[in-house]
């Protein structure tokens, strides 16, 4: 009995080394803890603009976070594949279009220059909602 207590406290220490290695690896978004959800909605003189890339780059610098438009003109950021929202603080806005959507809004020649003139501060505290009307105008 001695001897089975004796292998069972030796081999506690090492599978509670690999319960938190494992949660270190494949827990929650570890890699990118400070990113904060970013929505929004993009319309184009008035009508939801579709399939539109939006690009958040902080002014900080690091990794830009993109969404593209839905139907509706409704995007969510992701960081990368598989982390959802943007770094905290000032961003420079960019959109992408590589065609005119279903609703006949194409996104207008100023608004594809790497440089908009548009910036939004993205906070810890929210609500972190960006909604932008464009004009072909």
């Amino acid at each position: 009995m001695q001897n089975a207590i004796d292998i069972l406290l030796r081999k506690i220490p090492c599978l509670l080394a690999l319960l938190v290695l494992g949660v270190g690896c494949f827990g929650g978004n570890s890699s990118h803890p400070g990113l904060v959800e970013v929505s929004g909605v993009l319309t184009i003189d008035g009508k939801p603009a579709k399939d539109i890339s939006v690009v958040f780059q902080p002014e900080a610098g690091g990794n830009a976070s993109r969404g593209t438009t839905l139907e509706d003109g409704s995007y969510q950021l992701m960081f990368d594949r598989h982390s959802s929202g943007a770094l905290p603080g000032t961003h420079r806005i960019r959109f992408l279009s590589m065609a005119i959507d279903s609703t006949g809004a194409s996104l207008p020649a100023k608004y594809r220059r790497p440089e908009t003139g548009i910036t939004v501060e993205v906070t810890r505290e929210g609500p972190n909602e960006f909604p932008f009307e464009l004009s072909g105008k």
